[in-house]
């Protein structure tokens, strides 16, 4: 019997096709959460910086050049929740920590402080009352620091 005309995939073709679309659907399933977070870790970059300038404001408005003594004192002095600061996982508003490495969700201050290695406020780098350092913690660890004097 002969065939003259053979319709359809051989397996191994059919195979192949399966594999690489598994491939492809693989990359972009571990790709996605990166991204995702990246973004979520760009907003809290953006919320530092909006925190920062608010403290500079209350420095120059409120207190003849000083800044708030401790993280507790930058939200009850600065309106805190007017700032519309929220963590981009909970949309809850960052709250204050004692930690000079704060976890996602939370910022760390403290007055006469610097910003030290992978975002960590360092109590040695600071230049007296007349200077801070304001960090909020990121997803993968670490945290983004801004300092000002």
């Amino acid at each position: 019997m002969d065939i003259k005309n053979k319709n359809g995939f051989t397996i191994v073709e059919v195979v192949v096709v399966l594999g690489i679309a598994g491939l492809l659907f693989m990359i972009v399933f571990l790709a996605v959460p990166q991204l995702t977070q990246q973004r979520r870790n760009q907003n809290r970059q953006e919320d530092i910086a909006v925190l920062a300038e608010a403290i500079e404001r209350y420095a120059i408005n409120n207190a003849g050049g000083t800044y708030p003594a401790a993280a507790s004192d930058v939200v009850n002095d600065l309106n805190f929740n007017d700032l519309d600061l929220v963590d981009p996982i909970s949309g809850a508003t960052y709250s204050p920590t004692t930690n000079l490495m704060p976890d996602v969700g939370e910022y760390g201050y403290a007055r006469d402080s610097g910003c030290g290695d992978n975002g960590i406020i360092d109590s040695t780098l600071g230049g007296g009352i007349l200077s801070y350092a304001v960090n909020i913690g990121l997803e993968g660890g670490g945290a983004v620091c801004s300092e000002g004097s």
